[in-house]
């Protein structure tokens, strides 16, 4: 019967596994904190989020389908529906429509 010792060795280890599987055990090895630029997001440029008609679109689908606009933005990590960006439009349309199509 594995100990809490145990249990807590095993966690540990998978840690560092997964550290060194993704390359950050080296900057720590190196003294540094993060990689460069690793804690720092590019900001979207305001052409590259839904348009006014996609907005629309998306506010349509919701009421069609009875989904919850909170639902939406919470699966695309956004705050609010102007901030969804224009790459993910197409994933979000067709999500609504199939899911338009199981409730009808």
């Amino acid at each position: 019967m594995p100990t809490a010792f145990d249990i807590n060795t095993s966690i540990q280890r998978c840690l560092v596994k997964a550290i060194a599987l993704h390359g950050l055990g080296l900057y720590i090895y190196a003294g540094e904190d993060l990689p460069e630029g690793a804690d720092q997001q590019r900001p979207v440029p305001a052409a590259d989020f839904v348009n006014a008609e996609q907005i629309a679109r998306i506010k349509s689908l919701l009421a069609e389908t009875g989904q919850t606009l909170q639902r939406l933005l919470s699966f695309l990590h956004v705050e609010a529906v102007e901030e969804i960006p224009a790459s993910e439009y197409p994933r979000v349309e067709q999500l609504l429509e199939r899911s338009k199509r199981k409730a009808a």
